[in-house]
């Protein structure tokens, strides 16, 4: 869903760059969400399972933060492209890795 959504920064008739940097906040905004949740209490499993979702996030706000600090205002922009994203294919029914030009169905190999 992340990347479907940094996706539509980069794509559409609106200002991309725009786009991007109100992205950044949501980013900050869902990181935030999750903190308080994790603040609270919760079953281990919860609490385990939150804490990887705040490790994935941060690493996420992370990049779009490089992407703002570097202007990127394209979906085929280099610093995009060379991030491994996973998109859910409506097609395969499944979920595939993209990085660059290269699209492999994912093997859920961990």
């Amino acid at each position: 869903m992340w990347c479907r959504d940094l996706d539509g920064c980069l794509e559409g008739d609106h200002d991309h760059f725009m786009a991007l940097q109100d992205f950044e906040y949501v980013n900050i905004d869902r990181l935030n969400a999750l903190a308080a949740l994790v603040r609270g209490q919760l079953p281990n499993l919860h609490h385990n399972i939150i804490t990887a979702l705040i490790t994935v996030d941060v690493h996420a706000r992370d990049i779009v933060t490089d992407l703002v600090a570097r202007k990127v205002d394209s979906g085929s922009n280099f610093e995009w492209q060379r991030q491994l994203r996973y998109y859910w294919d409506l097609d395969l029914d499944n979920c595939v890795a993209r990085m660059a030009l290269s699209t492999y169905i994912y093997g859920y190999e961990y």
